[in-house]
């Protein structure tokens, strides 16, 4: 009588460890060159003007290369999408929203998609937000800034 009911149940977990492993085949990973002629931050670090290779991860993070220190930082992406117009949509794009004179890396857009990934707000964003909430009509508005 057990070997029926286990005779049953292995084209179930079958069916299901196929399904679980398959997933990761549907995961888009696009790698993309930038220059970037100005200092930035990404997430909590500070990063200097040059060149980087980014790869964007549709689920989960966005992974910066420097080119002349030939590192890795990955950066946390978050559940929000962001939108760009139709003219454009050939480029990989990067956005970088300023705040006084510090420039943020906030959402960036693999070649071909319409929905860019935006970066969860880090720490220093979330301040730089708050800062040009609390100094109202007074401060000018955060700026966004395009590197294609």
């Amino acid at each position: 009588m057990k070997n029926v009911n286990l005779l049953k149940a292995i084209p179930v977990v079958a069916s299901l460890a196929a399904m679980f492993c398959a997933a990761p085949v549907f995961a888009q990973t696009h790698t993309m060159g930038f220059d970037i002629p100005f200092q930035f931050v990404a997430g909590d670090r500070m990063f200097p003007a040059g060149h980087y290779v980014v790869t964007l991860n549709q689920f989960s993070s966005l992974v910066l290369q420097s080119a002349k220190e030939n590192k890795f930082y990955a950066l946390k992406l978050s559940t929000d999408l962001a939108q760009r117009s139709h003219k454009d949509v050939s480029q990989a794009l990067l956005r970088f929203t300023q705040h006084g004179d510090t420039l943020f890396l906030t959402a960036a857009w693999a070649p071909d998609q319409y929905d860019g990934k935006t970066l969860a707000p880090s720490p220093r964003l979330l301040e730089a937000d708050r800062a040009a909430a609390e100094a109202g009509s007074a401060g000018a508005a955060p700026a966004d800034v395009y590197v294609k």
